[in-house]
C-alpha cells in the first residue's frame, strides 16, 4: 500500500479507529492516531497487549508494501 493511503487514514480529521490486513491474512486494529508511524517504505505499529488499553507496549515493524487494506473498524467488525 502506498504510503499516502496510510497517512491519509492516520491523519483523517476526525480520526476513526481502522484493521489494516497483510498479505499473510494477519490483522492489526489501530485505535489512535499515534500508534502508527508511517514511511515511505515501512511503518512501525505500537500495540497494547491488552484489547480496549491506550498504552501500547509493543512495537513491530511492518513492510508497507504488504498491507493489502485499511477497513474502518465499524465496518471491519460487522464482517
Amino acid at each position: 500500500m502506498s504510503p499516502n493511503d496510510l497517512w491519509k487514514a492516520v491523519y483523517a480529521k476526525p480520526f476513526r479507529a481502522f484493521r489494516i490486513t497483510m498479505t499473510d491474512g494477519r490483522t492489526y486494529d489501530v485505535m489512535h492516531p499515534e500508534f502508527l508511524a508511517v514511511s515511505v517504505r515501512t511503518s512501525r505499529l505500537s500495540l497494547p497487549s491488552q484489547p480496549g488499553s491506550e498504552q501500547p507496549d509493543e512495537e513491530i515493524k511492518i513492510d508497507n508494501l504488504h498491507i493489502t487494506q485499511i477497513i474502518p473498524l465499524s465496518i471491519a467488525q460487522t464482517i
